[in-house]
């Protein structure tokens, strides 16, 4: 920029300034912005990879191409490539981030925005929810016609705006053509030989959608029940007992940051998922299912189980199932030293064709049963028991009272209750499992949590900022020198850079909001890290 003062320079000054796309918090945008960023967000999910190149250009992909990568990577059973591990926020932010530009071939003028869920947890409007959980999303007006639409809290449909009635594509031939993905290779090519010994390429739940393999709902719509199996009010139920299905709010933010402080960088990468993100999945997401409330009902009725015993039914549930069901087909994958542990009937989605629609607990619908080797004697039946409740054994947790009631029972009650837990087959939302990235609320959650994970960057509370993959989880994902197939395409703003040649070292290394790769290969940045209007500004 010059100064001239009569054709003459009197003062110069030349500084680089960067141009970039800005992220906002989304009931901060005005009507026009949130209409544009919800129609061009919207298209993703209405308009195939194929049909879309044709009208965006050939860099298009649908929602369920992305929501495909996820599925297969936390669905897989060789290993999480999301989660579970160092690599779980730059596997997020740059599968949000890759959609974000695939959406601006759409309307080049929208952005990625985000829901800062400390704020929504901490609100009163939360509070009136956790008395009232069937009121289908009514307590914030994210969850109205107006942005992502109510759902039905029995059948966990939603039901109104852009999203309502669209339908959970099965991955069939057809689908992949659509979508220009590949029948017979993985989106992960350095655990693709094993993935393949003992899967397909592509992973669906057992009626073939696109959803979690330990997902048994036949429902051809994204499921966000938003409460668990129909409990209504979590008035009288202990916090301690609730906390995994009561979000996120400025205490869990609180706790978070005086964890990491004076820590490293791995501190903040091995806890974000469970102590700041993970729960927001379970309580909008939730659970429920016919059978699955009948049979709590009867275990309520016959053994005086409580609220909150089925609470802590619904948790570990949730974990059994996941773990147990991903691995019937190579259960020595899963490191546990049992028999496995359940009888089920066939899948009713066999060599690529749908045998059944019906659901657990209607006639010619899936069942499960316990492997009757653990009805052989106590000890037996007391592993099972262990396995099924392994996060309470020998807690001394609130939820290790429900265990306790269970010891108390006799051998044949034992053996009824595990009957039921067995065959209980709990439905859970997507949100809560690999599917999740087909509700819209999973692509504008994960701003909360990058913003959180800036601020600790921006107050330099960490002792150092070097990537380490630790050793809870040892596939491509998230060692130190693995890389992201499934990111070819995506554009750093050098796009020389191919990005599926970088490692999550240096992912990870080009988030931080101070450096000069942040700087010069991120397109985007957020509205504010002003905390003080969020969490009354205690964090820092």
């Amino acid at each position: 920029v010059n100064e001239i003062c009569s054709d003459v320079v009197t003062k110069s000054i030349e500084k680089t300034l960067y141009s970039k796309y800005v992220r906002r918090e989304l009931t901060a945008l005005s009507e026009n912005d949130r209409e544009e960023f919800l129609d061009a967000f919207a298209t993703l999910w209405k308009v195939s990879t194929q049909e879309g190149q044709e009208l965006y250009g050939e860099s298009y992909k649908s929602l369920y191409h992305f929501a495909l990568v996820h599925n297969d990577a936390g669905g897989n059973p060789v290993c999480d490539e999301f989660h579970t591990g160092s690599g779980f926020i730059n596997n997020h932010i740059y599968l949000g981030s890759y959609l974000e530009q695939v959406m601006r071939l759409v309307n080049p003028k929208v952005s990625l925005h985000y829901m800062e869920y400390g704020t929504y947890f901490s609100s009163s409007d939360y509070a009136k929810h956790q008395e009232n959980q069937l009121d289908g999303g009514a307590w914030s007006e994210l969850f109205t016609e107006k942005y992502f639409g109510s759902n039905d809290p029995y059948t966990g449909k939603i039901t109104t705006g852009r999203w309502a009635d669209l339908p959970l594509p099965y991955v069939t031939d057809d689908f992949l053509e659509s979508e220009g993905i590949s029948p017979t290779s993985t989106f992960f090519r350095d655990e693709e030989s094993e993935w393949l010994s003992v899967s397909n390429p592509h992973i669906t739940n057992p009626y073939g959608l696109l959803r979690g393999p330990w997902n048994y709902s036949p429902a051809n719509y994204t499921l966000r029940f938003m409460n668990v199996n129909l409990f209504n009010d979590y008035e009288n139920v202990d916090y301690a007992i609730t906390n995994y299905y009561d979000g996120v709010d400025c205490d869990d933010y609180a706790n978070f940051v005086d964890l990491v402080s004076g820590q490293s960088l791995y501190t903040l990468l091995s806890a974000v998922e469970d102590d700041v993100h993970g729960k927001v999945h379970f309580t909008l997401g939730g659970s429920g299912g016919s059978h699955c409330v009948e049979t709590d009902q009867y275990l309520m009725d016959t053994y005086g189980f409580e609220w909150k015993d089925m609470v802590v039914i619904a948790q570990s549930s949730q974990r059994f199932f996941k773990e147990v069901i991903g691995t019937k087909d190579d259960w020595d994958v899963s490191g546990l030293d049992m028999v496995y542990p359940l009888d089920c009937s066939a899948n009713p989605w066999v060599d690529g064709q749908l045998t059944s629609t019906a659901g657990p607990g209607e006639e010619g619908g899936p069942s499960c049963t316990c492997n009757s080797y653990y009805f052989e004697d106590s000890d037996k039946l007391l592993q099972l028991i262990n396995t099924y409740f392994s996060d309470w054994v020998g807690s001394d947790s609130k939820q290790s009272l429900t265990l306790d009631l269970i010891y108390g029972l006799t051998f044949e009650q034992q053996v009824d209750v595990m009957s039921q837990l067995c065959g209980r087959f709990q439905i859970e939302g997507d949100l809560t499992g690999s599917g999740a990235a087909t509700d819209p609320i999973f692509w504008v959650v994960h701003g909360g949590v990058e913003r959180l994970m800036q601020k600790i960057y921006f107050d330099g509370v960490l002792t150092d900022y070097d990537y380490f993959e630790g050793n809870n989880n040892m596939c491509s994902g998230h060692l130190q020198y693995g890389m992201k197939d499934w990111l070819e395409g995506y554009k750093f703003q050098d796009t020389s850079i191919e990005a599926q040649f970088v490692t999550n070292d240096e992912l990870t290394a080009y988030l931080n909001p101070l450096s000069d790769l942040y700087r010069d290969q991120i397109d985007f940045v957020y509205d504010h890290n002003d905390w003080n209007t969020i969490c009354s500004g205690e964090l820092f």
